[in-house]
């Protein structure tokens, strides 16, 4: 664990606490924020001050990540 920042250290103590599996960082729950906002039908342009994204095209991703999963989520009734 050394060299690891503390906020990183601290997540992965957290969800080892709950015992929540898998590999969860500080930047991949920036991501989950982004992903529940979008989905919350927060605007864009909120959900980009709130992740400090400087560009609006990175703050886009979280809006066709959601597209590409309601494709694949249709997708597979048929």
């Amino acid at each position: 664990n050394q060299g690891k920042p503390a906020l990183e250290l601290l997540v992965k103590r957290s969800f080892r606490k709950i015992k929540v599996q898998g590999r969860y960082t500080p930047h991949s729950l920036r991501h989950t924020a982004g992903q529940l906002m979008y989905e919350k039908r927060i605007p864009l342009e909120l959900i980009q001050k709130t992740l400090r994204h400087a560009d609006m095209r990175t703050t886009m991703i979280y809006s066709q990540k959601a597209i590409d999963l309601g494709y694949f989520k249709r997708m597979k009734r048929f």
